[in-house]
């Protein structure tokens, strides 16, 4: 995992996403709240949410934020690994390990019931935490 996300430090890559942030959101904090919880879903689901987590950590420090200055992003980067992952089966190590408990207890909870619901409630529920954090400022 650590490898993974060295790689994509040594590929520069978190400060493309640190220039595309700033790009897209200019000095709107509502818009950078947004997107970055939004990227931060995302890539819960590409990398997992641990991951994810460092990365957006190495990208905020791409960017020179620091938690005096930008609370509301770096809350923003949490919410979305945390809330992120529970779109898709694979988002998050604990979801993958409760949906093994649950088959060995006859309970059968498919990818794609799974993606369904999390397709529904997740994106619905980054944007409410989004602006929550923007509207807490």
């Amino acid at each position: 995992m650590f490898l993974n996300i060295r790689g994509i430090e040594n590929l520069d890559l978190t400060n493309w996403f640190a220039s595309g942030l700033t790009l897209l959101a200019g000095s709107n904090p509502l818009r950078s709240s947004l997107i970055m919880a939004g990227r931060t879903a995302l890539g819960s689901n590409l990398l997992n949410n641990v991951p994810m987590a460092i990365v957006a950590t190495s990208t905020l420090h791409a960017m020179g934020v620091s938690s005096q200055a930008h609370p509301g992003l770096i809350s923003a980067a949490i919410l979305g690994c945390d809330l992120g992952p529970n779109l898709t089966t694979v988002g998050s190590l604990a979801t993958m390990l409760w949906l093994l408990i649950l088959r060995r207890k006859g309970l059968e909870v498919s990818s794609v019931e799974y993606f369904k619901l999390g397709v529904l409630v997740v994106p619905v529920m980054v944007a409410v935490g989004a602006i929550l954090i923007w509207l807490g400022k």
